[in-house]
């Protein structure tokens, strides 16, 4: 672990969980203030106020009952009125008789729908209009008697007045439930932000502090790769000024010692540089032979099937200088001259100059003629090419081929070239594109690393597929003019 984090995880907590606890506790002081609004003695008296009430009511209601059942089974409605009651309803098959207030015929129709309504029960309470009435019921297999009590509106006030209250209290209970939500919210997000404000100023602060060996560090895995020009500003006087100073002298000496070793590299650079451009000049050589061959085994000097050869002569001299010039300089990439080139003709040539003498019927073209052009040097390209092919010759027995086809897909020219050989060794993987990975005894193994230069150079890409049947390059260049 770093020590800014380090530091960090020191500072973080002393800073962070003191103002935490010490919220904490005024959030709960808050609650708890909250809690006091709705008392559990308030909601206690507004129960049993509640509670009084229906025992009020269930006392009237068995006194109605006790005064109807002191009456004779065939009392009629004015004797119930008699004995104190206020109203009464009998029914008596389909007959209905009813006795109450004389004021309002309203209330007594109102007194009969209740009581219809309400058969099933043998006492109860309802609110009728502004008023309040209280029952009771008796009945025998004839008749059905409804009596009771009418309250004025005074009692229909205060029962509601009751009700509205016990409203108002659960409404107080869900506005304090939500009050101590909203403080919670507030003390988490209040919290959430001082944690990020403690989190930058432990961090800028640790920061601060291990800034200097933080820059020292960065400047080691700088010389670790070997860029030794570093430069360490002033010197602080202090154990770690004591650390730069040390550090600077001992780059110094790394970076003398390092001169010396570039030295050594640069000697085996210019051997390796050597090798390649052997490499290139022998597959140069070899066409320029066939093409001289050629030339002297003519009879007829004036024959127009020279010219050809000729041409051929000419154009790998041209190119065995440029790949001489290139690989003369040391240390700087291929110089391509970057043009259109035709494809199809530039594999014709490559064959043409590292086909085999007498191999006729090994050498497979399928070449798409509705080719469009591709971006590249036409010279490197031709001297890819020739390495290409040449390794498949190299690898094919008497009865092989080697098949060169070209195709345009997905707005990509694909070339490849494939032999009938035994295939790659599945071990090279794709180090038989590194310089010196060969598996033939008197190979070089440069053809392949040259190929790849030249292909990645002018914008390809190359990759292979072996196997026990044989071997297949695959290259692809980008068109010329993409539609």
């Amino acid at each position: 672990m770093k020590l800014k984090n380090r530091l960090f995880l020191v500072f973080f907590p002393f800073a962070f969980l003191p103002v935490a606890v010490i919220s904490f506790i005024g959030l709960e002081l808050a609650t708890d203030g909250v809690d006091r609004l709705t008392s559990p003695g308030i909601e206690r008296a507004l129960a049993n106020a509640g509670s009084l009430v229906e025992l009020t009511y269930a006392e009237l209601e068995m006194s109605i009952l006790a005064q109807m059942q002191n009456l004779p089974k065939s009392a009629i409605p004015e004797d119930y009125l008699n004995a104190g009651l206020d109203f009464a309803v009998v029914f008596e098959g389909i007959d209905t008789m009813v006795a109450g207030p004389d004021d309002s015929a309203g209330i007594r129709s109102g007194l009969i729908s209740l009581v219809n309504a309400d058969s099933a029960r043998s006492s109860g309470h309802h609110a009728l209009d502004d008023r309040l009435v209280i029952f009771g019921a008796i009945r025998d297999e004839s008749r059905r008697v409804v009596s009771g009590y009418l309250l004025d509106k005074n009692h229909r006030e205060l029962l509601d007045e009751l009700g509205s209250d016990l409203q108002r209290f659960d409404q107080l209970k869900l506005l304090k439930s939500s009050g101590k939500r909203f403080m919670q919210l507030v003390w988490l997000g209040s919290n959430f932000i001082y944690l990020l404000l403690i989190l930058f100023v432990t961090r800028v602060t640790a920061r601060s502090l291990t800034k200097p060996l933080s820059e020292l560090g960065t400047l080691v895995e700088k010389v670790g790769p070997g860029s030794w020009d570093i430069k360490i500003g002033r010197i602080r006087n202090d154990e770690i000024g004591t650390l730069a100073a040390g550090f600077r002298r001992m780059s110094t000496r790394l970076s003398e010692t390092t001169s010396k070793l570039v030295e050594a590299e640069r000697n085996a650079a210019w051997q390796q540089t050597a090798r390649v451009i052997a490499h290139g000049i022998k597959n140069i050589l070899a066409p320029i032979k066939l093409a001289m061959t050629r030339l002297s085994n003519s009879a007829d000097q004036s024959d127009s099937n020279l010219h050809s050869p000729i041409g051929t002569i000419r154009a790998e001299l041209d190119l065995l200088e440029k790949t001489a010039k290139d690989f003369s300089t040391y240390g700087r990439p291929v110089d391509l001259k970057r043009g259109e080139v035709n494809l199809n003709m530039t594999i014709r040539q490559a064959v043409r100059l590292c086909r085999p003498e007498g191999e006729s019927s090994a050498m497979n073209l399928l070449l798409d003629e509705n080719l469009p052009l591709i971006v590249g040097d036409e010279d490197m390209l031709r001297e890819a090419i020739i390495n290409l092919i040449r390794n498949a010759y190299e690898a094919i027995d008497r009865n092989g081929s080697v098949t060169v086809e070209t195709t345009l897909t997905d707005n990509r020219v694909r070339m490849t070239v494939t032999d009938t050989a035994k295939g790659i060794d599945p071990k090279l993987g794709q180090t038989v594109f590194e310089p010196y990975v060969t598996s033939k005894p008197t190979g070089t193994g440069l053809g392949l690393a040259i190929a790849r230069k030249i292909v990645e150079s002018c914008g390809g890409t190359i990759s292979y597929d072996t196997g026990s049947h044989g071997t297949t390059f695959r290259v692809t260049f980008k068109v010329a003019h993409e539609s």
